[in-house]
């Protein structure tokens, strides 16, 4: 039995089974007029989760200035800031450090 299932469900039926943090993106979706390809859905959605991970480090970062309060962790805060520019320039993220982490294991340094 052979079905064909056209992009434009498949993009709904993604868009539908996102979790409750892509919400803003969905409704950016439904805003645009113009129809997305599978691609297009891709592309997005992988702008939105960078989007999300530079926001919540960019809370980490706030929280961090705010406890501490001195001037030389809000200037090392910046420092993390222009650091974390660029690796994400280098396409260094959040996971794919964790995976690199959990490679060692209690303490052995290769």
């Amino acid at each position: 039995m052979k079905i064909t299932i056209l992009d434009t469900f498949l993009v709904h039926y993604i868009l539908q089974t996102l979790p409750v943090e892509y919400d803003l993106f969905k409704v950016s979706y439904n805003i645009h007029k113009d129809e997305w390809s599978m691609n297009d859905l891709m592309t997005k959605c992988v702008q939105e989760e960078e989007r999300q991970v530079t926001s919540q480090l960019d809370k980490i970062n706030t929280m961090n200035m705010v406890t501490y309060g001195s001037k030389n962790r809000a200037s090392k805060g910046k420092m993390i800031k222009k650091s974390l520019e660029k690796n994400h320039k280098l396409g260094v993220t959040k996971s794919s450090i964790s995976k690199v982490v959990k490679t060692y294991k209690d303490g052995q340094i290769r």
